[in-house]
């Protein structure tokens, strides 16, 4: 049966029965509209029934998402498989085990036990750009800490040039060397000379007499 009461209609509330007793005594399963009064005065609407069940509005989502919403409407979505109600301007299923919802290191936004948004914590790292860095990283991949490095490597062009190279593949360490040797000439009492690649520089011969 539904039992339901408007004050502007109705000075006691109504019922619609899937089953009433006739004065006879029999079980009729035709539904009667009458008048009860034994509901509390704050009862709007109440169904009860032993024969069936509220049907809700089934929809698909895209039905659902074009109603203009309005909070404490209920349907079922066809597309979702799930009963939705509308409350504090969004759909949501009923029912389900969650009760609370708390977050964890690098989140915020908990704990939640009926409607909320979890984000991602902000980390005391400045967003920019940084060389030579040094930074620290916490167990769930966050940039903890970030610092820019010194490098001793002057920036610029070297020639003939001394690396120092460190395990990270960084430049620690840069000088320009000194020009090679592109000629040798024979001085007084050698021979050999004059040398551009390979050759040997060698005493002269002490003439004999």
């Amino acid at each position: 049966m539904i039992n339901f009461k408007s004050p502007t209609t109705f000075t006691t509330a109504m019922l619609v029965a899937d089953t009433y007793d006739n004065a006879s005594g029999s079980v009729d399963s035709v539904p009667t509209l009458t008048q009860v009064g034994l509901q509390s005065a704050s009862v709007a609407l109440e169904i009860q029934s032993t024969l069936g069940a509220l049907l809700l509005p089934r929809m698909t989502t895209v039905q659902k998402l074009a109603l203009t919403a309005t909070n404490g409407m209920m349907v079922y979505d066809t597309t979702l498989g799930a009963t939705y109600n509308y409350a504090s301007g969004i759909w949501a299923t009923f029912g389900g085990s969650v009760t609370q919802i708390n977050t964890g290191t690098g989140l915020t936004g908990g704990p939640i036990s009926t409607i909320g948004t979890i984000s991602i914590a902000n980390t005391a790292v400045t967003p920019g750009s940084y060389t030579a860095a040094t930074i620290t990283v916490n167990a769930q991949g966050q940039l903890t800490a970030a610092s820019t490095g010194t490098t001793a490597v002057t920036p610029g062009s070297y020639t003939y040039t001394s690396l120092t190279v460190n395990a990270t593949g960084q430049l620690t360490a840069a000088s320009s060397g000194v020009s090679p040797v592109t000629s040798i000439t024979a001085g007084t009492n050698l021979t050999g000379g004059t040398i551009t690649s390979t050759g040997t520089i060698a005493l002269s011969a002490t003439p004999s007499g």
